[in-house]
């Protein structure tokens, strides 16, 4: 029996939850307590057997959100069927991981600055891969959005402002290399080209805004108007990732400039992604990630809009739907497309838990907040392995044994092990990890 749960550590007033995997049936019930490092029982339950597969394993689901002391020397002992386990130890306290894993990962960002000198502008942006060549504008988005939400949480954290100054300078040279219009249909990356997520250039025009807003810097507020000027007039953006992307963008301009006419814009995104949401088939995922936290950023920043209450109608249904969905699954959460690459699998993980804890800032729903936790705990230590897939972090473990290029404060996938279990499937082979992993970790905990 392995007792597997978050090797970094609980939040003290939120969600705690471990999974036991079972080679053998022991049972349809069991029972755990928590205990500190001298043995003594501080809480004790009892814990259900996830589905009744007759090959095993078998999976028993425990849940101490009761527990609220804080400290750094506690375990999960597991009864079922005559025998016991314990788990690793864990800490339990208040911004726990927020604390801890943190530093690591701005430290990782830092390392992995890269220089691209060119005319008027100053080096700037980061590898994806810390010594290899090559950085990209769908995980340089994702590590501003990061530093800016980290920005927002702690503004006064030097390596923060640190990074977000990088991160201007990225944003500048960016946005002078790529094209300024996009194409009919609101692709914005060049035809024949391999971008998988074209729609983040669109973002580029929201993340202007945020870090204008950080660092006071007129200019890059302007640029970001410049990337809305080249967009807005496509109408309703070709797909829903695009669409979200400019709404993001329509919210933070206003709320910066007060312009009508990004309200205007606002209100045409708003409306065309609650229809495609009411309209689609639904099922485990019932809109992209990226449509969530546009939603919720429309519905917190414009609180007095007449589209708001649909707007957190539409949010709350969407989560409920991804509560319902996440109940058939072990590990709490709703897992990654089949078929996303095993790299990008962490980031993908992350990047749930940031949505619906962006989602749930419009919607308060009790059970929300456990399908971001669920995911972050997988990320850390509640997965097949029993493994934390932050290098650098976590007690009795680093994550990182085996896996070529990984450094500290980077999510990676598991070496040479299969992400079996219920709701896990295996992924297509995928190339080494990349640091947009621990960005949308970072991202998630500014949220959490």
């Amino acid at each position: 029996m392995d007792v597997l749960v978050n090797r970094v550590g609980y939040e003290l007033g939120g969600p705690k939850r471990f999974v036991c995997r079972c080679d053998e049936n022991r049972g349809p019930s069991a029972r755990f307590e928590v205990t500190d490092g001298t043995g003594r029982c501080l809480l004790e339950g009892t814990c259900r057997r996830f589905g009744a597969s007759g090959a095993g394993p078998w999976y028993y689901v425990g849940d101490f959100s009761a527990f609220r002391q804080a400290g750094g020397d506690f375990q999960i002992r597991f009864e079922a069927g005559g025998l016991s386990a314990a788990s690793a130890r864990f800490g339990v306290g208040s911004s726990l991981l927020w604390r801890l894993s943190k530093p690591v990962v701005l430290q990782m960002l830092r390392s992995s600055r890269a220089s691209h000198p060119g005319p008027g502008e100053g080096a700037s942006g980061w590898l994806d891969r810390p010594a290899r060549a090559g950085s990209s504008l769908r995980i340089g988005a994702r590590v501003v959005l990061a530093l800016a939400l980290a920005g927002a949480k702690d503004p006064h954290d030097p390596q923060i402002r640190s990074e977000l100054h990088w991160g201007a300078e990225w944003l500048r040279r960016e946005l002078l290399r790529r094209p300024s219009r996009a194409g009919p249909a609101g692709e914005v990356a060049p035809a024949g080209s391999a971008d998988p997520e074209p729609h983040m250039a669109l973002l580029c025009g929201f993340l202007c805004a945020k870090l204008a807003e950080q660092l006071a810097d007129i200019d890059l507020l302007r640029r970001g108007e410049r990337v809305w000027e080249g967009h807005h007039n496509l109408g309703v953006l070709a797909s829903p990732e695009a669409c979200a992307a400019m709404l993001l963008t329509d919210v933070a301009l206003h709320v910066a400039t007060m312009e009508p006419r990004y309200l205007a814009s606002a209100e045409r995104h708003v409306s065309a992604i609650m229809s495609a949401i009411e309209s689609s088939p639904g099922g485990a995922r019932p809109c992209a990630p990226i449509a969530l936290a546009a939603l919720a950023e429309f519905a917190s920043s414009l609180q007095q809009h007449p589209s708001t209450p649909a707007a957190k109608i539409t949010l709350g249904r969407c989560l409920d739907s991804l509560v319902e969905a996440a109940s058939r699954e072990v590990w709490g959460f709703v897992p990654p497309p089949a078929d996303a690459p095993s790299e990008d699998v962490p980031m993908l993980v992350a990047e749930e838990a940031w949505a619906v804890l962006s989602a749930r800032r419009a919607t308060a729903g009790p059970r929300h907040a456990e399908l971001a936790t669920n995911a972050l705990d997988w990320l850390l230590g509640v997965n097949p392995w029993g493994r934390c897939l932050l290098v650098g972090v976590g007690m009795e473990d680093s994550g990182a044994a085996g896996v070529e290029g990984a450094i500290d404060g980077m999510l990676v996938p598991p070496p040479g092990v299969r992400r079996g279990g219920p709701g896990v499937s295996e992924p297509p082979e995928g190339g080494p990890p990349h640091i947009g992993g621990g960005a949308a970790y970072l991202a998630a905990l500014a949220l959490l």
